[in-house]
């Protein structure tokens, strides 16, 4: 860490679901992150997974050329340290064709559900001052395109415990899948993540402040009420943190099972008919019927992913970090 800034960068590097992103990113002392450069680039690894081996070696090969285009970049603006990980498909990836990771890509770690639980929580607490600063019970809801995590911890005068955590495949992928075997019905699709919500053991979330939720359904529905206009660039800075009702989310699929093309529009009004709407509005039920369960009137909306906790352990910010159950 420079003694003149007491800034540390750090890279990351996700290979993702859906694509592979790169985090450069400034950690202060005081848990400050400031991100310094990010790109990304579309894989989607998920409809991969069962292709012969042959096939996947070359589809790895690219992946790993956009990975080590990024790690040269992160060097580039001076990293102190970078990291590359996956996370779901990954895990899928390597049951499915085991040794073929380490061979094409031996500089990856792959995380398992109870790591990247841990780092999904500490880019919640972290990335939220009004939670970090206070000794409280947080819940995080983190839904990848992979999988969805329910992640309940503790944050205790700046440090981050793992208390439990829960992973379920039920990320924006599968659910667009579980959609269209509905036949794009949103009725069907809530009626059923109900029953099957309904089913789960409740974690002890009782005393936890205001649910956290990450990705990328819940920062679009942040995203539309915030924007001023639907053609407007999207700003991570002005979801990020953004409180909203789960009455309201209700509301938001209620109009689209009355008025899908309304809805696709506001989803994504340059390309209305892709399949971003599919993502949102089967995230968002996913996460509805989580929230309801749990009892949560609220959530606030975290614009920082995995790789944005990661990055905060690579940096050294979590003096006395506690780590149990990081995996």
């Amino acid at each position: 860490m420079s003694h003149a800034s007491n800034r540390e960068s750090v890279g990351v590097v996700e290979v993702g679901s859906r694509a592979v992103r790169l985090l450069v990113a400034e950690v202060s002392v005081d848990n400050k992150l400031r991100v310094v450069s990010s790109d990304w680039r579309e894989c989607k690894l998920l409809p991969i997974v069962r292709i012969d081996s042959a096939a996947l070696k070359e589809q790895f090969k690219a992946i790993k050329e956009i990975s080590d285009r990024f790690v040269s970049k992160a060097h580039k603006l001076g990293v102190s340290t970078i990291k590359v990980f996956g996370t779901e498909a990954l895990r899928r990836i390597s049951r499915e064709h085991p040794g073929l990771l380490p061979e094409v890509f031996p500089d990856l770690c792959v995380f398992d559900r109870r790591t990247e639980a841990f780092y999904s929580l500490i880019a919640a607490v972290k990335g939220l001052p009004a939670i970090r600063g206070k000794d409280r019970t947080v819940l995080v809801i983190d839904q990848g395109a992979g999988s969805l995590e329910l992640v309940v911890g503790k944050a205790c005068r700046g440090n981050v415990d793992l208390v439990s955590y829960r992973s379920y495949k039920l990320g924006t992928e599968a659910l667009r899948q579980l959609l269209a075997r509905n036949g794009g019905d949103i009725s069907k699709l809530r009626r059923e993540l109900k029953k099957r919500v309904s089913k789960y053991r409740t974690m002890d979330v009782h005393s936890a402040a205001i649910p956290i939720v990450l990705g990328s359904a819940a920062t679009k529905l942040a995203w539309i009420k915030v924007r001023k206009e639907p053609g407007e660039r999207y700003s991570p800075r002005r979801v990020h943190g953004q409180i909203l009702d789960v009455g309201s989310l209700m509301g938001f699929l209620d109009i689209a099972t009355r008025s899908e093309e309304a809805i696709r529009l506001l989803v994504d009004s340059r390309n209305p008919m892709g399949q971003e709407y599919e993502t949102v509005v089967a995230g968002l039920a996913a996460i509805s019927a989580f929230l309801t369960k749990l009892g949560e009137s609220q959530f606030v909306v975290s614009g920082f992913g995995t790789r944005y906790g990661v990055a905060w352990s690579l940096a050294g910010a979590r003096p006395g970090l506690q780590q149990r159950g990081h995996g």
